[in-house]
């Protein structure tokens, strides 16, 4: 059976940015959105009942829908970005 894996990102003014990882494998649905806003996070979370019923109207098996908080990822203050060709294979 076909499986398929979308990934997103979209930033808005009003809502802020959401990433989001979809996936169909077979009948079975699964939907992680990571939001950075807490609004936003708190006014899709109250939607999630009304999404999982329509999707299984449309004949799906909800196996994961959820809405979490975008973790942010702090600067690692011991790790300096490497500078142009630090990286680069001289030997071969």
């Amino acid at each position: 059976h076909p499986a398929f894996r979308l990934r997103f990102g979209l930033d808005s003014p009003d809502g802020g940015a959401v990433e989001g990882l979809a996936g169909l494998d077979g009948r079975r649905f699964f939907a992680h959105l990571s939001v950075e806003r807490d609004e936003t996070r708190l006014r899709l979370a109250r939607e999630l009942g009304e999404i999982r019923t329509g999707l299984s109207a449309l004949g799906l098996e909800v196996a994961d829908l959820r809405v979490v908080a975008m973790a942010a990822d702090p600067p690692d203050p011991g790790h300096e970005a490497a500078s142009s060709g630090q990286l680069v294979d001289r030997v071969s």
